[in-house]
């Protein structure tokens, strides 16, 4: 019910929340966490329906997790599609999850089991086209360069370096 120490890293294949201090012992007993986010780039636009892909709680967590849920509520009513929960080890098909509440534009995801030390609860739905809004020309220019910068701009200077040890060798 208040507020705990948090920090954000960045990974391969997605983000660590971190949560809590690492000087603090946690003592035995139950603990309830409730973890609020905003995530990008999660809508994948296909031909006839868009789908939401959702890894909620990832799987590098070392320790188990007794209950997860998730709710989508979309920004507008809409009927949802196709729907996939799938649990356990990365790349896993379980299926120790369901939908637990569907109304026009939201829907509810909870464990029906325990999940292992490593484990995770991913969802997937479908939705129709323009539900969500999909994103500008200039969003999309900021997520190439968001993602491409970077190397580009190493690439640059590595050609820049290569220049000038030619013409300094020449």
């Amino acid at each position: 019910g208040k507020p705990e120490p948090n920090s954000i890293e960045t990974m391969s294949n997605g983000v660590r929340i971190k949560i809590g201090s690492p000087d603090v012992i946690i003592p035995v007993g139950e603990h309830v966490y409730t973890i609020r986010y905003t995530a990008t780039r999660m809508i994948g636009r296909f031909d006839g329906f868009d789908e939401l892909y959702w890894n909620v709680t990832g799987s590098g967590w070392r320790f188990p997790i007794d209950r997860a849920s998730a709710t989508i509520t979309l920004p507008s009513p809409a009927k949802f599609g196709e729907r996939s929960v799938y649990t356990g080890y990365q790349g896993d098909k379980g299926t120790a999850a369901g939908v637990t509440g569907e109304s026009a534009g939201t829907i509810s995801f909870t464990t029906t089991a325990p999940l292992a030390a490593g484990q995770g609860l991913t969802v997937a739905v479908a939705f129709p086209k323009g539900v969500v809004d999909a994103p500008s020309s200039a969003t999309k220019a900021g997520y190439f360069f968001a993602d491409w910068a970077p190397p580009l701009i190493a690439l640059a200077g590595l050609g820049g370096l290569i220049g000038f040890l030619y013409t300094a060798w020449a």
